[in-house]
């Protein structure tokens, strides 16, 4: 059985905007072009004893459709599940593309970068005529001792990770992009 991400599932799910619009991918190549799935752990310090865990997992298509699912949860303040659907515009993608060309994705390896909240970030790259690459970004503490398993990141690795994160970050802040929260934020 050929195991399909969660994120290229919810591509085809009925997703209304809270403006009641619905992004349609009908017309997009769904193709895999990148998935990223990243786990992170924050202890705040703001309120002593607060964890917080978010499970992010990001789809991108060849034609720009995107997913992003984060399941978020604290010790304090339980579950929050985000699911975001859109079509990424070509200039993102194309930036996107670029960087991950200028810094080799296909052939990076497994690395560890020091700072950020403590976790891991695994990316899945599918290129021209069945090339792949997946590879791992461990995020560690300052203080922690190095982990033998994955070297330190090299500048092309960083510059790598920076445009994974630029790009997550552009996906979820799109103007078009539909977002659900559940439970819905608590207007007081």
């Amino acid at each position: 059985m050929r195991y399909v991400p969660l994120a290229l599932l919810f591509l085809f799910l009925p997703v209304h905007a809270l403006e009641g619009a619905t992004v349609d991918l009908s017309h997009v190549n769904l193709d895999p072009f990148l998935r990223i799935v990243e786990t992170r752990f924050i202890t705040s310090i703001q309120a002593p004893g607060t964890e917080l865990t978010i499970d992010q997992d990001i789809f991108v298509s060849k034609g720009g459709g995107a997913t992003f699912l984060q399941v978020s949860f604290s010790n304090r303040f339980g579950y929050e599940t985000v699911v975001t659907r859109a079509i990424c515009p070509k200039a993102v993608l194309d930036a996107l593309s670029q960087a991950l060309t200028l810094n080799r994705v296909g052939f990076q390896a497994n690395c560890e970068l020091r700072g950020g909240p403590i976790g891991r970030r695994d990316v899945y790259w599918y290129g021209k005529g069945g090339r792949k690459n997946v590879f791992s970004f461990k995020i560690s503490s300052p203080d922690s001792p190095p982990d033998p398993s994955f070297p330190p990141c090299s500048a092309v690795g960083a510059a790598l990770f920076g445009a994974v994160t630029n790009f997550v970050s552009d996906l979820v802040g799109l103007p078009d992009a539909q977002t659900i929260i559940y439970p819905p934020p608590r207007i007081e």
